[in-house]
């Protein structure tokens, strides 16, 4: 470790990194990669209609199966369009 990243300035400084480091500490902890997880949450915590009691929303954890939840939700309309699809005789498909 570098020796500069010792300091960070000032107190409130400090306990932002530590803040930031814990998240990303948790993120390596349940695997998940932390550039991600950041992306998504850094816009909603600058939006003003997220309000403070649903901070625990974003914890990694939670973020986790949150995404989890997304994806297979996702995954199940996916399945359900392409069964539709293959049993709509009103859809043509070119077979080749």
């Amino acid at each position: 470790m570098r020796k500069n990243s010792l300091f960070v300035g000032s107190d409130a400084a400090g306990h932002r990194a530590a803040i930031v480091l814990s998240l990303v500490v948790a993120c390596y902890r349940i695997d998940l990669d932390p550039w991600a997880y950041f992306r998504d949450i850094l816009p909603l915590l600058g939006a003003s209609r997220f309000s403070a009691s649903r901070l625990p929303e974003l914890l990694p954890a939670a973020w986790r199966e949150q995404q989890a939840k997304h994806l297979r939700a996702q995954l199940l309309a996916s399945l359900l369009r392409a069964a539709y699809l293959d049993h709509d005789p009103s859809v043509t498909r070119h077979r080749s």
